[in-house]
C-alpha cells in the first residue's frame, strides 16, 4: 500500500523441538515437532499510515468488537482490490486508486458480510438485514425483518450473521442461532446452544456454552445430524474440576480446522483421526483465555496480557512471533485483513497495525 512507513524487522530465526507432557496433554494429541519460531519486531517506527489508515485514524467506531473473530461480527471486509470497513458513519470502501469513499450513511451498523455482488449489513437496536449492491450505485434493500416474520421462537436482537451456501444464519444477543432461508422467506431455530462456531465442509461446528461442557459438536447441514467430536458433554463443575481440556474457541484456516482450550490455555489442529496436533501451549498464569482469528491463510492467536502475536502457517507448519505496541495489551478484540492488524483498545479506542 503506498504512503505507507519503512518499518524495519529484526529476526531472530530459532528452531525449536516441541514436545508432549504426559502431565498436562492427552495422549491422543500429537505435537508439532518439526515447528520453526520467528520473531519479528516492527517496533522501530510503528506510526505506519496510508490513506486507508489515515481515515480510520478520525472515522473508526467499531462497535461491539468481540475478543476473536469468528466470522459473525466482521468489520472490516476485503473483497478484491476493494476493502469496506466500518465508520462512525456507516460504511467506507477503499482501494489504492480511489481512496476511501463512504457507500452507506447511516449510524450504528454492527457487521458486514459479503456475498458474490451484495454487501450485507445489519443495524444494532435493530432486527432487520439490508444489502447493498456493490456495483457503483450502491442502491440498499431489506433482507430480513424479524417483526415481519410469523414464528414463535423471539429473536432478542441481533448480534451477528454470516452467510453459508446460499442460507443466512443470524446470531442474537443470547446464545442462539436462526436459519433463514431468503428464498422461502422463512425462520428457524438453527441452535440454541453455542459460543463458537464456524461453517466448514457442509458442516456447522460450534462449541456448547450454556451447558458449560466445553465441548465440540458438529451439525451436518444436510442430514442435521449432530456429533459429539471433543469433549464429554458433561457440564464442567468449577469447584471441583476434573477436565483436562476445555474447549473453548474454533476457526479454520486454508481448509483446516483449529480450535483452542482455556484453564490449560493451547491451540490444536483438529484431526478427523483423533490424532489432533498441538501447535502450542500457555502457562495458565499467564493466558487463561486464547484470542484466536484468521486471515484466510494463517491462524493468529494471543492472549491478553502480552503485546506478542503468534502466527501460524499450517501449509510450512511456521510459528512466527510478531511483537505489536504495547497497547495492544488488554485488548478488547482484534482481526487481521489485508496484512493489516484492527484491533480495539482497552479504553474502547481503536487503532491500526502494519504488519509484514
Amino acid at each position: 500500500m503506498g504512503g505507507g512507513s519503512i518499518i524495519k524487522k529484526y529476526i531472530f530465526i530459532i528452531s525449536i523441538v516441541l514436545f508432549c507432557s504426559s502431565c498436562n496433554i492427552k495422549s491422543n494429541i500429537r505435537s508439532e515437532s518439526n515447528l520453526v519460531r520467528t520473531m519479528e519486531s516492527s517496533l522501530e517506527n510503528s506510526n505506519y499510515s496510508n490513506d486507508l489508515n489515515k481515515s480510520q485514524a478520525v472515522e473508526f467506531g467499531f462497535i461491539g468488537m468481540n475478543e476473536g473473530f469468528t466470522g459473525w461480527d466482521n468489520l472490516v471486509w476485503q473483497n478484491g482490490e476493494n476493502i469496506y470497513y466500518l465508520c462512525r458513519q456507516g460504511i467506507m470502501e477503499w482501494n489504492n486508486q480511489n481512496g476511501s469513499n463512504l457507500i452507506l450513511n447511516a449510524n450504528g451498523v454492527g457487521g458486514i458480510v459479503i456475498d458474490g455482488s451484495w454487501l450485507y449489513y445489519y443495524k444494532l437496536e435493530e432486527k432487520r438485514i439490508n444489502r447493498i449492491k456493490l456495483n457503483g450505485d450502491y442502491s440498499s434493500e431489506l433482507v430480513f425483518d424479524a417483526e415481519m416474520i410469523d414464528f414463535p421462537a423471539k429473536l432478542e436482537q441481533i448480534c451477528g450473521f454470516t452467510l453459508y451456501n446460499g442460507q443466512l444464519y443470524i446470531k442474537d444477543t443470547t446464545i442462539s442461532c436462526f436459519l433463514y432461508d431468503m428464498e422461502k422467506r422463512q425462520l428457524n431455530c438453527f441452535n440454541d446452544d453455542m459460543s463458537s462456531g464456524v461453517f466448514f465442509d457442509n458442516k456447522f461446528y460450534y462449541i456448547e456454552h450454556s451447558q458449560r461442557t466445553f465441548t465440540i459438536y458438529a451439525t451436518d447441514l444436510i442430514s442435521l445430524h449432530t456429533e459429539l467430536l471433543r469433549g464429554d458433554g458433561i457440564a464442567y463443575n468449577f469447584e471441583d474440576p476434573k477436565k483436562e481440556l476445555l474447549y473453548d474457541k474454533l476457526t479454520v484456516v486454508n481448509g483446516k480446522l483449529f480450535y483452542s482450550t482455556r484453564v490449560e490455555p493451547a491451540v490444536y489442529l483438529y484431526e478427523k483421526d483423533g490424532e489432533d496436533l498441538l501447535i502450542e501451549d500457555f502457562d495458565s498464569d499467564d493466558a487463561l483465555i486464547l484470542q484466536i482469528t484468521t486471515d484466510g491463510k494463517y491462524l493468529f492467536y494471543t492472549h491478553k496480557n502480552t503485546n506478542i502475536l503468534h502466527r501460524y502457517d499450517p501449509v510450512e507448519c511456521k510459528l512466527v512471533l510478531i511483537e505489536l505496541p504495547d497497547d495492544f495489551k488488554g485488548n478488547k478484540g482484534y482481526m487481521i485483513v489485508n496484512n493489516i492488524l484492527y484491533y480495539k483498545l482497552n479504553n474502547d479506542d481503536y487503532k491500526t497495525f502494519l504488519i509484514e
